[in-house]
């Protein structure tokens, strides 16, 4: 309706009389074009020819732009440049926006800049915006990490490929750096797409290489370890690492291929590849090498049950951040930061080994380091672990609060594994809340996201939860079905960290059946003791303790429950109003009396 108003008063045949508008002729005579694009079209071919041209050469550098960037592209006085501007302003085609310094514009209507843009000939639209990349790069030398998006599209418009590469590579790299994940994704992948309008050479497939290794890592967040796309880009960076590549991007790769075993839990495959990135750092020990290399020492050792190898795994990488601060910061090789997991999973690895306290001073330092980092990633990586910290100490009520924020995050970043992670968190809380059903739907809800996307890591722990929300709902067979799949796969993969507490539950799921099976429950909770002492898993021990207590003080043996539970329980120094060392406080008072 603007534009239709605004054509009949370039053409003349709507004037203002007074405080009125009238029409000069009659409607039947008015030739209006039937679309807005037509009317665009009109007005901007009646305007003069050194107005449709400004016009024009605007519309190509984009629907913002700066008073400095037009004069540096029109050669014109700043009388005449002011006054070509005034005529656009009055014609409604820009406006002037508020800004601090130079003189900012922007197109009334994107359609509007879409239509002056195609009214230029292809041709003279190239030369145009490689004109453009030249200006904003003499105007803003000092400023050029600020306008690589804008850099980037006026190159790549303008047929100059390697500029446009450099650039789409940069501004790639810089959205990475700044979690903008979407974004980073569009610039890599379109410099990957430029790069194969190179003729081949070494030196392409090294830029090659460099881009793939950059590009993993982030699809590693958006999509997962295991996704297609994920894959693809670490395969085809290990064809092109076979012919060379620097100590960085070959680390990158490394890193990528043990990350994609690892988060597919195939931990053997993990370990062997783990052992590349061992040689690697032996030759290049560059910090944050060393730091990433611990990174994964500890996650492998945590989910292998390795429990006293990853507490010191942990304790050197807290040493190697204390000692080499300038590590500490984002990098481009995991989804989560070393410096984030080691107080994350630090916070599980010590609670594990019966020091709940110091796990909880650790749990709090992973999201003040995440928010410090300024990574989003990592920042949902932390609230996620808390999530599962408070599931794994019983802490129904938190639990919950951490893992429906946890969702939230992710799922604004479309970060896929952690957010099926915390969903399994959510039916957990829920089944514990009285909500068991709904509990149990999440929890396969989440289970199906990690399975679709191939992310089979720490799916023990998440089968274990099913199985005691199934417990809940009165689903004792499918709680025991859930715990067998467990158990197959810890035979298989190695993952080991939670096999503790899926034999006890499997004890405490076999007491819930009619009649209960007394037997194979107390073999299965004197198994759970067996293996948590063999990994030093002090509070899974305790846990499994409790329930061996329970069923033999109901077959009247109470002086023999009540030994064994003391001995376990007088061992813990700490964490004495955690729900287990009170449940067992309590279990022992009782067996007393």
């Amino acid at each position: 309706m603007e534009e239709t108003v605004q054509v009949l008063f370039d053409e003349g045949a709507l004037v203002r009389d007074g405080n009125a508008m009238r029409l000069t002729r009659p409607l039947g005579e008015l030739k209006i074009p039937p679309t807005v694009q037509g009317i665009l079209a009109a007005r901007i071919d009646r305007l003069p020819a050194d107005a449709k041209e400004l016009l024009q050469t605007l519309a190509i550098i984009g629907r913002e732009f700066s008073l400095s960037l037009i004069r540096a592209m029109v050669a014109k006085s700043d009388d005449e440049l002011n006054r070509l501007l005034n005529d656009l302003q009055l014609g409604e085609f820009i406006y002037e926006q508020p800004a601090v310094g130079d003189t900012k514009y922007i197109f009334k209507h994107a359609l509007t800049q879409e239509m002056a843009y195609n009214s230029v000939l292809i041709e003279r639209r190239q030369q145009l915006h490689g004109r453009i990349g030249a200006a904003i790069e003499s105007l803003y030398t000092t400023l050029i990490e600020d306008h690589l998006d804008e850099l980037a599209h006026h190159y790549g418009r303008s047929g100059n490929v390697r500029k446009a590469l450099e650039y789409y590579e940069r501004a790639g790299r810089q959205a990475a750096q700044r979690s903008a994940y979407t974004d980073a994704i569009r610039a890599l992948s379109a410099a990957l797409e430029l790069l194969k309008r190179l003729p081949e050479s070494p030196e392409r497939d090294r830029q090659e290489l460099g881009l793939q290794t950059t590009l993993g890592p982030v699809l590693v967040i958006t999509e997962g370890w295991t996704a297609p796309e994920t894959e693809r880009v670490y395969l085809r960076a290990q064809e092109l690492a076979e012919t060379g590549g620097t100590a960085a991007q070959r680390f990158l790769l490394l890193i990528g291929l043990f990350g994609m075993d690892f988060a597919a839990g195939r931990l053997p495959e993990a370990r062997e590849r783990l052992e590349q990135v061992r040689t690697l750092v032996s030759r290049q020990p560059e910090p944050e090498f060393l730091l990433e290399l611990q990174h994964f020492d500890w996650a492998l050792a945590l989910s292998s049950g390795e429990l006293g190898a990853a507490q010191r795994h942990v304790e050197d990488g807290l040493a190697f951040c204390q000692a080499q601060p300038g590590s500490v910061r984002v990098t481009l090789y995991t989804a989560d930061h070393p410096a984030v997991c080691v107080h994350a999973w630090g916070a599980i690895v010590f609670w594990m080994r019966g020091y709940p306290e110091k796990a909880r001073r650790h749990l709090d330092h992973a999201a003040s380091s995440a928010h410090e980092i300024g990574h989003s990633a990592s920042v949902i990586f932390a609230l996620v672990n808390r999530a599962m910290f408070h599931q794994i100490a019983r802490e129904v009520t938190p639990a919950l609060e951490a893992a429906e924020a946890s969702i939230t995050m992710a799922e604004e970043e479309g970060v896929a594994l952690l957010d099926s992670w915390a969903r399994v968190a959510r039916g957990w809380a829920l089944a514990h809340l009285r909500q068991a059903e709904q509990g149990v739907a999440q929890i396969r809800e989440g289970l199906a996201m990690t399975s679709a996307s191939g992310a089979e890591l720490w799916r023990t722990y998440h089968l274990a939860q099913l199985a005691e929300a199934c417990g809940k709902a009165g689903r004792v067979d499918e709680g025991l079905e859930a715990i067998a799949k467990a158990l197959d796969v810890v035979q298989e993969q190695g993952e080991r960290w939670w096999e503790a507490e899926i034999l006890r539950l499997r004890g405490e799921l076999l007491l819930k059946r009619n009649p209960p099976e007394l037997a194979d429950a107390q073999t299965s909770f004197q198994q759970a003791i067996e293996i948590a002492r063999q990994q030093g898993a002090k509070s899974l021990e305790l846990r499994a303790t409790m329930s061996l207590a329970r069923l033999l003080d109901k077959q009247g043996k109470r002086d023999q429950a009540r030994a064994m539970l003391a001995e376990i329980y007088n061992w813990f120094t700490e964490g004495f109003d955690t729900a287990d060392l009170k449940d067992a406080r309590a279990l022992l008072d009782e067996l007393s009396a």
